[in-house]
């Protein structure tokens, strides 16, 4: 289906879309038995029945359209080698045939594309009856994310990803973080830097694999996807392992390309890291919104490893000193 969303509901286009066919199909008799393995899975009762996959074209920051595709296996039989890991609906759920389906399925998209804005609360609250990933995100045990007594900290919301407002694109929720403990989503990291881009993937807390990419502004998004794609590959994996994305960005020549790259290859766009997310430190300086990505990264790396004031020094393209203080203060550097 060919979808015009408005730029703010762009994020969440991929999730409402699925929430939207997982209560469609709970009418036919499905209540209580359909699951949504964000970003792209369909489940019923533990097994995969369709899948859901969104692109969009753009026309300069501005969205020319979306496709939204969605496949359901309704009539084929499940080969044995799969019958643990997928089903088929008619088999699933006698009151489904695709006649039947396609009428209420395209007037449920349609509302879907002209839905406005991020995700309401009883939206989250439906997604998070249906969410068949982890329902907790926990932080690290002795974490030391603090907030200074009697004051709050100065920051808002994340950038284009799953965000406080119920954004899509990555796995965070309220109170939580990216992280989901022993699971196995994979979480994919990235410090674009004027000279380098580090990458990293991480299993819960371990970290799996790593590479450096030059960067490079004059690669188009597919040449972005392959070469990401092409590491998760040679690293064992595969892009649809990764179930999240987090950036920090000095580079913004090359950062959309390579988000829309990373989106097409995983099915997720990204939390961007700057000084305007809402992050467990404070950036206690004259003008935050100054404050790279790569130095706020650090100050909450030197936070989480060390815990008490910490001077941090970063060898990159320029070299950088910072401070951050143990009660999550960052007071600037040089």
């Amino acid at each position: 289906m060919l979808a015009r969303p408005r730029a703010a509901a762009l994020e969440v286009l991929s999730l409402r879309a699925g929430l939207a066919v997982a209560e469609l199909l709970e009418t036919f008799g499905a209540e209580g038995r359909i699951a949504l393995k964000w970003p792209n899975d369909l489940m019923l009762d533990d097994r995969k029945c369709g899948g859901i996959l969104c692109e969009a074209r753009w026309q300069g920051t501005t969205p020319a359209w979306v496709v939204i595709g969605l496949g359901l296996n309704v009539t084929n039989a499940v080969p044995p080698a799969l019958a643990e890991t997928a089903t088929g609906l008619e088999s699933m759920l006698p009151a489904v045939t695709a006649e039947g389906l396609v009428i209420p399925m395209v007037e449920a998209l349609r509302r879907v594309d002209a839905a406005a804005g991020p995700l309401g609360d009883g939206e989250r609250a439906r997604f998070a009856r249906r969410d068949l990933a982890p329902r907790t995100c926990p932080r690290r045990s002795g974490g030391r994310h603090r907030r200074r007594a009697g004051g709050r900290r100065r920051a808002a919301g994340a950038r284009p990803g799953r965000n406080n407002d119920g954004g899509a694109l990555g796995h965070r929720r309220a109170g939580g973080d990216l992280s989901h403990g022993g699971s196995s989503i994979m979480l994919l990291t990235l410090d674009i830097g004027n000279t380098e881009i580090t990458a990293g993937l991480f299993r819960g807390e371990d970290l799996g694999a790593h590479w450096r990419m030059t960067t490079n502004p004059g690669r188009t998004p597919d040449e972005w996807g392959s070469a990401v794609s092409g590491f998760i590959l040679a690293a064992g994996h595969s892009p649809n392992e990764v179930r999240a994305v987090c950036l920090a960005s000095v580079a913004p020549s090359v950062t959309q390309a390579l988000v829309e790259g990373i989106a097409r290859v995983t099915g997720c766009t990204g939390v961007q890291i700057d000084a305007r997310a809402r992050l467990p430190v404070e950036l206690d300086v004259d003008e935050p919104l100054s404050v790279g990505a790569d130095r706020i990264v650090n100050a909450l790396a030197a936070l989480e490893i060390y815990g008490g004031d910490t001077i941090v020094v970063d060898f990159g393209t320029a070299t950088t000193f910072d401070c951050v203080t143990a009660e999550g203060r960052f007071i600037g550097g040089g």
